[in-house]
């Protein structure tokens, strides 16, 4: 990874790097240094927990625990204070219980992630846990994470409110992505979201174009979407 990323960053020019779906148990901390010398690399971690209960963890064949996930989330934020993390968390996976669902939502609130998806396991063949049982075999078990993921859904909404509420009153480089029709409004994206999966910037402003670069302050928070004005294009 770093030295992929050297290379990259050694390229000219204007442009977005955004470093999706990292494994958490290998995480290359050695990248960190090269991106605070290059802001094109955006502080942008997309890290799939998948769960935070250790048992549940060990059967997916990963190392971590909620203390280490934590412990590296904290690193990161350390480095970055300005970073966002994303993640997605897996309901419903063989041998889940009670308790080590409650163990997702004190992880989920001590994390206190930017952005989360959530989704039921299901089989893969090929996988180890294909042949796992207590694997949705019933309507009960389908219907019980059904309700389990709309619980974190629920929870995780709130912090996601609550993180985005610490860009308010900042600047930030937007990209444009679309005029909002009869609005002198555009959908833009800033470096805390990545596209079609995170929120949105809605930035007053007029005569822009899809795919430039200007400065905006982000003035409020509606849901999880931010709303701007813009102050400049930027040249930088």
């Amino acid at each position: 990874m770093l030295d992929l990323l050297t290379q990259i960053s050694a390229l000219e020019g204007k442009f977005w790097l955004r470093l999706l779906y990292i494994h958490p148990d290998h995480f290359p901390m050695e990248i960190l240094p090269l991106m605070k010398d290059d802001p094109r690399i955006l502080p942008y971690f997309d890290i799939p927990f998948q769960h935070a209960d250790a048992g549940i963890l060990k059967r997916m064949g990963r190392k971590g625990d909620r203390e280490t996930y934590l412990n590296l989330i904290h690193k990161l934020r350390e480095e970055f204070p300005h970073g966002v993390i994303r993640s997605t968390i897996m309901t419903g996976f063989p041998g889940e219980t009670k308790k080590s669902f409650a163990e997702v939502k004190r992880f989920l609130i001590e994390a206190k992630l930017d952005w989360v998806g959530f989704f039921l396991y299901s089989r893969e063949e090929g996988t180890e846990a294909y042949d796992y049982r207590g694997a949705l075999g019933t309507r009960m078990a389908a219907g019980r994470s059904n309700k389990q993921k709309t619980i974190l859904e629920d929870l995780q909404e709130g912090i996601t409110e609550e993180q985005m509420n610490r860009f308010v009153g900042q600047e930030m480089i937007l990209i444009v992505e679309e005029e909002v029709e009869g609005e002198p409004l555009y959908l833009t994206r800033g470096h805390i979201q990545a596209p079609e999966v995170d929120g949105l910037v809605v930035l007053r402003a007029e005569n822009l174009t899809a795919g430039q670069l200007v400065r905006g302050k982000i003035i409020k928070r509606n849901g999880l979407d931010l709303e701007a004005v813009l102050l400049e294009h930027d040249n930088a």
